[in-house]
C-alpha cells in the first residue's frame, strides 16, 4: 500500500512571516534581545517598559514598538495584560526599509487617529492569527501595519537612506555589543573589532543610532541589569560585575542618571522579587475577556466564518494499493461495549427508555454503566416508626430489569450515599443538591446498606447472573481530591478498603474495578498511582481499570468562571500511554482499560458539544485510540438531566448525545457509524480508518477542526448563536482511495455523511431560525434532520480494482461501505 499525502501550499506560508501573536499576563518580561519587530498593546494594568535602558510608563490602551536588535525588558507591580504582535521585518521588506521606527511613546507629534489605526490592525492580526487564517490574509494585515508605520512613525533622524549601504556593519555592531556587553566594551575595542578608527565609529554611531556609543552601551547594560534587580537574588556588586560595569559606584551612577534612584532604592520600592509569571499558567478567563473587550473596541474579535472561501491550503490525501483481502490487525468496535448513565435514575423515565431502545437497536451495547445507584431518587432508605433504617430497592430493580431486557449487563458504581446516611448534607460540588459525593456518617450504616443490597440482588437476579456484572466502589470527581468529602485522602482509602472487603466476602468472584479515575496528564496520574499504592498494601486485586476523560482542565482552573482546555490535541493518547506504563509497574500488563466516561467538558456544559465539532472530536479520539482501549463510552446519554436544574434552552451545550427535547445531536448520529468500524484493519492515518468486515469494506473519513487558542484559554468567545466562532479555520480534505484484489463484480457503495448540512440537528435548528423554546412541530422537524445523508451507487470493480474519491469539509464525518454479493445490514 502506498500512502501519498500532498499539501498544496501557497508560494509562502504563515511560518515564513516569522509571525508571533499572543495575549499574555505578565509581571516581568526579562532580558530580551530579538531580531524581530515587536509591538505591545497594553490591554489592562500598568507596565514600565525599558528599551536600551530608557523607561516608558504605559497604561491601558497604550502602545510600544521595539525595533529589531534593541535590548528590552518590562515590569508591572500589579500585573498587566499585553497584546503582542511580533514578526520578522527582513522577511517582508528590503534592508533599506528594515531598520528604525520611532518608539510610540516618543512620537508625540503623531495624530491620535493613527495610533487608533495601529490598535485596529494589531487586533485584526491577533484575531486572524488565532483563527489560523491564510498566508494572504495575515500578510495583508502585516503590510497594512508596515505601511502605516512607514507613513506616520518613521524615524527621519535615523538616516534611512544610508541604512542599506551600512546594514551589515550595523548588524555586526549590534551583535557584538549584545554578545559581549559583560566584558566592558570600549569605543576603541569595538572600533578594532570592526576595523575602523574610534573617531569614525563615534560619528557612525551618532548618525545611524541617534545616540552616542556610550549612551547606547549603557542602555544595553542597564536593560540586562534591571532583570537581575527585579528578581532580587544578586547583590548590587554581583549585578554590576555580571553586566559589564567596572565597579558598583559606576553602576550606581549610571543607574541614577537614568532612573533618578539608586539600584537599591529601585529594588526596595518595586518590591516585586520573584513575581515572574509562570509561563505554563494560562491566562485566566477574567483577564482574557477583559483583554478581548479592549481589542473588540478596535476590531470585532467575533468576526469569523468557517465556511468562507478563504484561500487556505487544501490537503490532498491519496491512499493507493489497498489490498482488500490482506491479513492485518483485528479491531473491535469498543464504542459498542458500553453506554453510560451518570445518573441511573434517569432510566426511570419512559422517554429516556425509548431513546435508549432506539440506540441499542443500532449499537448492541454489552454493558450499561450505572452510577449514583444509591441516590435519593431511588428511595432506597427510609426510617420506620422506631427510627430504624429500612431498605427498598424496587425502583433500582426497574432500571436493572430494563437494562437486562435490552441485552445489557450492568456496570454498577457503588455510589453515592443516600442523604439519610450522609455525614454532610450541604449542596453538592456540581451545584445541585441531587448529586451527592459525601461520605457515609459511619462505616456501620454503609455496611448495612451494602449487605441489604447484595442480599437483595442475589435473591432477585440470582448469584450466577450478578457474578457476570461489573462493579466499582465510588468514583473520583473530575475536580480532584478537593471534591471528596473525606477529611483526608487516607480516610477515603480506608473507606474503599472497608467496602472492598464487604464486596469480596459476599461475592468473591465479582469483576471489581478501581474507582472511575480522571486522566490527569499534568499531574502525572497522581490519583491513579496513589490509589494503587494504597490498594497494593491491602492486597486489593482488580479485574479492570475504568477512567474518565475530559479536554477541560477543570481541576486546574476550578476557581475561574470557566475552565481552560488542554492545548495538546493528543492528550488522550498520551494519557493512555502513561496509564499503561503505570499498570505495568503495578503488575497489570494486560488489564482491560475502560474509558467509561468520555467528554469534552468536565463541567458538562459547553456550547460546542451541540455542534458538529463534538462529533468530529469524538471520532478523532475514538479512532486514534481504538487499539488502546477495551471499552469507550460517552460521558452522558441525554441532556435531560436531574444533575442540573432544567433549562428552557433546547441546545444548552449539555454533554448528552440527545438534547432536552429528545432530539438527537450530531454526536449521537455518528455513534452507529463508529460502531460498524470493526474487522480486519486495512489502512489508517490522520483523518481516515479502513477495515474489512464480512463481504464489505468500511471506510471512516473525518476532518477534525480544533478549537481556537483563545477558546482553549478559557475565553467566553463563543456566542450561543455563533458557536462555530470558537473553531479554527481548517482546509477541506481531498481523499483518493484505490482498492485492489476485489471480487470482479458490481460493488454497492453506501455513503453516510454527518456535517453541518446533514445529520446535525443544531445546525438545522439555527437554519430554522432558532428560538428559546420549541413547539411539537419544530421538535418533529428537527428529529427528521438528525440522521445522516445517504447516497448509494453501484460500481464495477474492473480488473479487481476500484478507485473512489471524497472531499470532506471541516467538522465532517463520512462513513463509506463497499459491499459485494448483496448489501449488508442497514445502519439507520
Amino acid at each position: 500500500m502506498e500512502l501519498d499525502q500532498n499539501i498544496t501550499k501557497s508560494p509562502k506560508s504563515v511560518e515564513n512571516l516569522g509571525l508571533h501573536t499572543a495575549i499574555i499576563r505578565i509581571f516581568e518580561i526579562g532580558k530580551t534581545y530579538k531580531r524581530t519587530l515587536a509591538l505591545y498593546f497594553v490591554l489592562a494594568g500598568e507596565v514600565t517598559f525599558y528599551v536600551n535602558g530608557i523607561a516608558f510608563v504605559a497604561g491601558k490602551e497604550d502602545l510600544l514598538l521595539v525595533n529589531p536588535n534593541e535590548a528590552f525588558t518590562c515590569h508591572s507591580k500589579e500585573g498587566a495584560t499585553l497584546g503582542v504582535v511580533e514578526f520578522d521585518l527582513l522577511t517582508l521588506v528590503g534592508e533599506d526599509k528594515a531598520h528604525r521606527y520611532f518608539l510610540f511613546s516618543k512620537s508625540t507629534a503623531v495624530e491620535r487617529s493613527y495610533y487608533d489605526n495601529v490598535r485596529t490592525i494589531m487586533a485584526k492580526i491577533i484575531r486572524n492569527d488565532t483563527f489560523h487564517e491564510s498566508f494572504f490574509t495575515l500578510a495583508s494585515n502585516i503590510y497594512e501595519l508596515l505601511s502605516l508605520l512607514d507613513a506616520h512613525f518613521h524615524d527621519e533622524a535615523s538616516g534611512i537612506e544610508e541604512v542599506g549601504r551600512y546594514s551589515d556593519r550595523m548588524q555586526s555592531i549590534l551583535d557584538y555589543i549584545n554578545e559581549n556587553y559583560k566584558n566592558r566594551i570600549s569605543l576603541k575595542s569595538l572600533a578594532e573589532h570592526e576595523h575602523l578608527t574610534p573617531a569614525y565609529l563615534s560619528a557612525f554611531f551618532k548618525k545611524n543610532f541617534s545616540k552616542g556609543f556610550y549612551d547606547y552601551y549603557n542602555g544595553v547594560r542597564l536593560n540586562y541589569a534591571l532583570s537581575d534587580l527585579f528578581n532580587g537574588n544578586k547583590t548590587i556588586l554581583k549585578i554590576a560585575e555580571d553586566n559589564g560595569f567596572e565597579d558598583p559606584r559606576s553602576f550606581v551612577r549610571v543607574f541614577r542618571e537614568q532612573f533618578g534612584v539608586t539600584p537599591s532604592e529601585y529594588r526596595r520600592n518595586a518590591s516585586l522579587a520573584k513575581r515572574q509569571t509562570d509561563s505554563k499558567s494560562p491566562i485566566s478567563a477574567t483577564h482574557l475577556n477583559e483583554a478581548l473587550a479592549v481589542l473588540g473596541k478596535y476590531y470585532d474579535m467575533m468576526r469569523h466564518d468557517p465556511n468562507s472561501d478563504s484561500p487556505s491550503d487544501e490537503v490532498k490525501i491519496s491512499i493507493r494499493g489497498i489490498d482488500a483481502f490482506k491479513d492485518g490487525e483485528k479491531v473491535d468496535a469498543t464504542i459498542s461495549k458500553m453506554v453510560c448513565f451518570p445518573e441511573a435514575s434517569a432510566l426511570l423515565m419512559g422517554e429516556i427508555q425509548e431513546q435508549l431502545k432506539d440506540l441499542q437497536s443500532k449499537m448492541h451495547f454489552r454493558y450499561i454503566s450505572l452510577s449514583s445507584i444509591f441516590t435519593d431518587e431511588f428511595d432506597i432508605v427510609t426510617l420506620d416508626a422506631d427510627g430504624k433504617y429500612t431498605y427498598n430497592f424496587h425502583f433500582l430493580d426497574r432500571v436493572i430489569f430494563f437494562a437486562l431486557s435490552l441485552g445489557m449487563k450492568p456496570y454498577l458504581q457503588l455510589s453515592f450515599c443516600p442523604t439519610l446516611l450522609c455525614k454532610k448534607t450541604s449542596p453538592a460540588y456540581l451545584g445541585h443538591s441531587r448529586y451527592r459525593n459525601y461520605a457515609p456518617k459511619d462505616n456501620k450504616v454503609w455496611k448495612d446498606l451494602l449487605d441489604a443490597f447484595f442480599e437483595h440482588i442475589e435473591e432477585r437476579f440470582g448469584r450466577s447472573e450478578i457474578a457476570t456484572w461489573l462493579y466499582s466502589i465510588w468514583s473520583f470527581p473530575p475536580g480532584g481530591w478537593g471534591f471528596l468529602s473525606w477529611d483526608a485522602y487516607v480516610d477515603f482509602m480506608d473507606f474503599h478498603s472497608f467496602t472492598y472487603k464487604i464486596v469480596r466476602k459476599f461475592l468473591p468472584e465479582a469483576k471489581l474495578g478501581v474507582p472511575c479515575t480522571p486522566l490527569f496528564l499534568e499531574s502525572k496520574a497522581e490519583m491513579l498511582k496513589r490509589f494503587m499504592d494504597f490498594a497494593a498494601k491491602d492486597d486489593e486485586i482488580f479485574a479492570f481499570f475504568p477512567f474518565q476523560y475530559y479536554a477541560e482542565e477543570f481541576y486546574l482552573e476550578k476557581q475561574q468562571g470557566r475552565a481552560v482546555y488542554h492545548k495538546d490535541e493528543n492528550y488522550l493518547r498520551n494519557s493512555l500511554e502513561m496509564v499503561k506504563k503505570i499498570l505495568l509497574d503495578y503488575g497489570y500488563p494486560k488489564a482491560p482499560i475502560v474509558l467509561a466516561s468520555f467528554g469534552f467538558a468536565a463541567t458538562q456544559k459547553d456550547y460546542l458539544q451541540d455542534t458538529c465539532f463534538y462529533s468530529s472530536y469524538l471520532t478523532k479520539n475514538y479512532i486514534e485510540n481504538l487499539s488502546s482501549l477495551d471499552c469507550f463510552s460517552l460521558s452522558a446519554f441525554s441532556d435531560f438531566s436531574r444533575v442540573y436544574p432544567p433549562t428552557k434552552e433546547p441546545y444548552c451545550g449539555g454533554a448528552g448525545a440527545i438534547n432536552s427535547e429528545g432530539v438527537a445531536k450530531a454526536v449521537y448520529t455518528v455513534l452507529p457509524l463508529l460502531g460498524k468500524m470493526e474487522g480486519t484493519l486495512l489502512a489508517k492515518g490522520e483523518g481516515f480508518y479502513i477495515v474489512r468486515a464480512d463481504k464489505c469494506i468500511r471506510i471512516l473519513l473525518y476532518n477534525y477542526a480544533k478549537p481556537t487558542d483563545l477558546y482553549k484559554e478559557g475565553s467566553f468567545l463563543v456566542d450561543p448563536h455563533d458557536r462555530y466562532a470558537g473553531i479554527d479555520v481548517a482546509p477541506k480534505l481531498n481523499f483518493t482511495l484505490e482498492f485492489n484484489n476485489l471480487p470482479r463484480t458490481n460493488c454497492r457503495i453506501k455513503t453516510y455523511v454527518v456535517s453541518r448540512r446533514h445529520g446535525s440537528s443544531y445546525d438545522a435548528y439555527v437554519s430554522m431560525g432558532g428560538g428559546d423554546t420549541l413547539d411539537l412541530e419544530e421538535v418533529e422537524y428537527l428529529k427528521k434532520h438528525s440522521i445522516p445523508s445517504l447516497n448509494v451507487q453501484t460500481r464495477l470493480a474492473q480488473n479487481h480494482n476500484l478507485m473512489i474519491g471524497y472531499i470532506v469539509s471541516p467538522s465532517e464525518v463520512r462513513f463509506i461501505e463497499i459491499s459485494w454479493k448483496g448489501s449488508s445490514n442497514a445502519i439507520y
